[in-house]
């Protein structure tokens, strides 16, 4: 009627199975955008999510920017970064700073002031 199952056989296939599938979680890597696209299929943003703006600076043309895998939670952030205008330097500290701790050639150690030499340069106000 049935034959019996060879234990050693089930084993070696299931051994075999189990090693296969370690396998391929370890090699496992996302298909790159370039191949995906020449197959006809989305890259960048249209794969991935994130943000598309169209910028236009004070003084330009407009500018398409693309943020990859932002979340929704980061957009307005984002915005408010570009429309804000970002981080900038809005003032100079003049300070003899570096003179005083006489750090120089990595020298933390011993610092000597006599070894440090300053290099400055002025900035002609609102040309930043």
């Amino acid at each position: 009627m049935s034959e019996r199952v060879n234990a050693k056989r089930v084993a070696v296939g299931a051994g075999v199975l189990v090693a296969l599938y370690v396998i391929t979680s370890f090699v496992a890597r996302p298909v790159p955008d370039s191949i995906v696209s020449l197959l006809g299929g989305p890259s960048g943003i249209e794969r991935d999510g994130g943000l598309r703006v169209h910028y236009r600076p004070s003084a330009g043309e407009v500018q398409v920017i693309e943020y990859p895998r932002i979340a929704e939670t980061q957009i307005p952030d984002v915005l408010d970064l570009l429309v804000g205008g970002g981080l900038s330097m809005r003032e100079a500290l003049e300070s003899d700073y570096a003179k005083r701790t006489g750090i120089s050639e990595g020298d933390y150690r011993n610092p000597d002031p006599t070894k440090v030499t300053l290099e400055g340069r002025s900035v002609a106000p609102g040309r930043g």
